[in-house]
């Protein structure tokens, strides 16, 4: 498969003062971040408006992070940012006003509410569902055309974190040196697949959003199953089971993949994972423990720090179902941990408050009291 690459940044002349003309825009920049550049190409783009607009970028150590202020004095507009995360939302909240045709750009200041803003996007490759509505898109997805335009639309809406889900992701990424039979891919295919995750992580990271990959468990590679004779479910391509595979060797190889896909990627943020499906078999300590024993493990032998986020456990009993506990991983990770509950369980907005998780009874137990080492997000 040929991938196409579409053209995923600008070079610019990165010295302490530039300035960049354009008929009627004039931008005076003086900083570097790669989200700051992203929002001057945006902003460039912008054809048909009125005015001769001078636009200047500052760093304000007191606006939050991702903030922006845009003072208007005539036609001179300073966009004012907590980071360069901010002076990219800045730029875009230009090109926004000067695409709707008004004759004068409006004073904003914008801060966000809420500091983790992200999409969950299912996969079309080893789906955790399989049917059409998903496999049609594979082509789609594995054109880095559609991610420049998708996270286009991610950045312009604010969005600032993109969480790729799929059962068992990491056969996609890495082929690794203790385990290479778990790959199915020729060389030149796996080139082309990193190639591909690259580009995406790249392309994220120059617009300020962080990238995520999820996965469900205990789930791996069809290729390493029939290797090893092992978890044949994932041979027949199995998705909702209850009893997974608990072997040494799976663990061990899900150690191995962790540790390779964070130092070959080093513009991905982080991991994350669902003690669901393939756990029914086990108690929430049972599953902490398979946890600590593989995917934590790996992170620690990583060559650097990521970001975690642990979705809560679907159950506390051997069932899919039960109250739902606190987890040990919150204290076993060294980097960011973020926490998911799935809010009110598949119908996230049948109603505005939380009134149910997925998996059982609904507690306080994850912030009474407050938590101190992870943050607390809902998905639908």
């Amino acid at each position: 498969m040929k991938i196409r690459l579409s053209l995923v940044f600008i070079s610019f002349a990165f010295c302490l003062a530039s300035c960049v003309n354009k008929p009627g825009i004039t931008i005076s920049n003086q900083l570097t971040g790669k989200p700051v550049q992203y929002g001057i190409s945006e902003l460039q783009k912008v054809k048909n408006h009125s005015g001769n607009w001078v636009v200047q970028t500052t760093l304000d150590p007191n606006l939050a992070a991702e903030a922006f202020q845009l003072s208007i004095s005539g036609e001179n507009i300073t966009v004012s940012g907590g980071d360069a995360t901010g002076i990219m939302y800045g730029l875009l909240s230009i090109k926004e006003q000067l695409n709707s045709n008004q004759k004068e750009i409006n004073p904003e200041n914008e801060s966000p509410r809420f500091p983790f803003r992200a999409i969950k996007f299912n996969l079309p490759w080893n789906s955790y569902r399989i049917g059409e509505a998903l496999q049609q898109h594979y082509e789609s997805c594995r054109d880095t055309m559609f991610w420049h335009s998708f996270l286009d639309m991610m950045a312009e809406n604010r969005f600032n974190a993109l969480t790729l889900w799929n059962l068992h992701p990491f056969n996609y990424l890495v082929k690794t040196a203790k385990y290479p039979e778990a790959c199915g891919f020729t060389d030149n295919e796996m080139a082309e697949w990193e190639t591909f995750w690259k580009a995406i992580f790249r392309m994220a990271k120059e617009q300020g959003i962080e990238t995520y990959l999820i996965n469900w468990n205990i789930f791996i590679s069809p290729e390493f199953a029939q290797a090893h004779g092992i978890a044949d479910y994932c041979i027949n391509g199995d998705y909702f089971i209850e009893n997974g595979d608990t072997s040494e060797i799976i663990k061990d190889y899900i150690r191995e993949c962790v540790k390779e896909v964070i130092d070959k990627y080093p513009d991905l943020t982080g991991l994350g994972i669902t003690l669901g499906e393939g756990m029914g078999g086990m108690t929430s300590d049972e599953r902490e423990k398979w946890l600590l024993d593989s995917y934590i493990q790996g992170m620690r032998e990583a060559s650097r720090k990521v970001k975690f986020i642990h979705r809560v456990p679907l159950s506390a009993g051997k069932w899919s179902g039960g109250t739902t506990d606190p987890v040990v991983t919150l204290t076993c990770v060294d980097g960011p941990i973020t926490i998911e509950l799935k809010f009110n369980w598949s119908h996230g907005h049948s109603c505005p408050e939380l009134v149910k998780v997925h998996g059982g009874e609904l507690t306080d137990a994850y912030w009474n009291p407050v938590p101190g080492n992870y943050k607390f997000v809902y998905i639908n």
